[in-house]
């Protein structure tokens, strides 16, 4: 229930804080902090089952716990299919802030996971300059930083018409939240049996002794 109303409470503040995806909100939102909980009671059962010391046991279930969780972060955007977008724009859309390194708009949503975006020249080449490195290939005698006027503007414009440059994105949909959220909580729902199961073998073992 805890996770579930996080889901709601922060939904609203994901345009401004990041999207549902964001690892700070993601560990404690929807159903993934019920699998994570069991994992940790049943690595703490596992982990006293076999030491049969305190001390050791609480020692070993905090080691467990986090060799297996922080991987998750860097593996989890392979829980779902990842999608592609390419958005193609005038390269004159940088005359707007040509000082800056703004990014324009890529038509995702704010709740969408952005992987990454790659913007690609005319010539289809990758793009990692700013927005003035652009401009300048095409307008050499561009005025220095802050001392673009009107003219200097226009005069760049009409050099750079008909030219365009493209945003490649790779992302999750929004919509990929819940089946992502349910693999994840498959993965751990499943270690959790595993160490069950392991903690059970040594008691009956020990017993049977």
């Amino acid at each position: 229930m805890l996770g579930l109303v996080a889901t709601w409470a922060l939904d609203p503040l994901a345009p401004a804080f990041g999207t549902r995806f964001n690892s700070t909100w993601y560990d404690i939102t929807g159903v993934v902090p019920v699998a994570c909980m069991l994992f940790a009671f049943a690595a703490g059962v596992a982990a006293s089952a076999l030491t049969r010391r305190t001390i050791p046991a609480m020692a070993t279930t905090l080691v467990v716990y986090a060799a297996a969780r922080f991987p998750v972060h860097f593996f989890r955007s392979y829980f779902g299919p990842i999608a592609h977008r390419a958005v193609t724009y005038p390269l004159s859309a940088l005359l707007k802030d040509p000082d800056g390194d703004n990014p324009l708009p890529t038509g995702l949503s704010p709740n969408d996971w952005i992987i990454s975006t790659v913007r690609l020249d005319p010539a289809g080449q990758p793009i990692i300059n700013s927005n003035r490195d652009i401009l300048l290939r095409y307008c050499p005698d561009l005025p220095p930083r802050g001392e673009i006027g009107a003219g200097a503007v226009q005069a760049c414009q009409a050099r750079v018409n008909g030219l365009s440059m493209k945003d490649v994105s790779r992302y999750h949909p929004a919509s990929q939240f819940w089946s992502m959220q349910l693999v994840e909580t498959l993965l751990f729902v499943a270690l959790a049996a595993v160490l069950a199961a392991a903690a059970i073998l040594a008691v009956v073992r020990r017993r049977s002794i």
